[in-house]
C-alpha cells in the first residue's frame, strides 16, 4: 500500500506561509528582480511626464501659431477692406507668415476669413491660391471640407471646370458628410 506522507512544518512556521512561498507571491518576484521593478517604474514615470511635456509644448506651439495667424488675419482684413493693402499683398504676407506652420490646422479658419475677403472685392485668383494653399498642406478632413468647398466655388468662377470637379470630388472622397440622412 503507497502512501504519501507531507513534510511536517518545523515548529513556528504557518502551513499557509509555506504554500505561498511554494507558489511564488507577487512580494517574492519583486524581491528576487528588484532592478527589473526599478527600471519598470523609472520608464513608467519618464513616460508620464514625457507625455505631459510633449502636450505642454504642444498647446504652447499651437498658442503661438493662433496668435500669429489671429494678429496677421485681423490687422489684414482691416486694412485690405479700408483698401490699404492690394490682394496681391494678403497671399505673399500670409504665405510668409504661414511658412512654417504647414499642417496647421487652425489655419484653415483664417485661410476661409481671408478668401471670403478676397472673393468678396472680384480677387478669384488670388482666393484660389490661398485655399490651394491650404488644401495642399492641411491634413484635417474636417477643414479641407471646407476649403475644398471654397475652393470649388471659386474655380467655378474663374471657368475652371476641371478643377472644381476635382475639389468636389475630394469632398466626396474625404468620407467627411454634413447633412447626411
Amino acid at each position: 500500500m503507497n502512501t504519501t506522507t507531507t513534510p511536517v512544518p518545523k515548529a513556528g512556521t504557518n502551513v499557509n506561509d509555506l504554500a505561498q512561498a511554494k507558489e511564488g507571491d507577487v512580494g517574492t518576484f519583486i524581491s528576487d528582480n528588484k532592478g527589473l521593478m526599478v527600471a519598470l517604474v523609472v520608464v513608467v514615470l519618464a513616460a508620464i511626464f514625457g507625455y505631459g511635456y510633449y502636450k505642454k509644448a504642444s498647446a504652447e506651439k499651437s498658442d503661438r501659431y493662433s496668435n500669429e495667424l489671429y494678429s496677421y488675419t485681423t490687422m489684414t482684413l482691416e486694412n485690405f477692406n479700408k483698401d490699404k493693402v492690394k490682394a496681391s499683398e494678403v497671399l505673399s504676407g500670409f504665405e510668409n507668415v504661414y511658412k512654417g506652420k504647414e499642417g496647421f490646422a487652425s489655419a484653415g479658419s483664417h485661410i476661409v476669413m481671408l478668401s471670403d475677403a478676397l472673393v468678396a472685392k472680384d480677387n478669384n485668383n488670388e482666393a484660389y491660391s490661398l485655399l490651394n494653399l491650404g488644401i495642399q498642406s492641411i491634413s484635417n478632413r474636417e477643414v479641407l471640407f471646407f476649403l475644398n468647398s471654397r475652393a470649388a466655388s471659386v474655380a467655378e468662377d474663374l471657368g475652371k471646370t476641371k478643377e472644381a470637379l476635382s475639389h468636389l470630388e475630394a469632398i466626396i472622397q474625404s468620407s467627411v458628410m454634413y447633412m447626411a440622412d
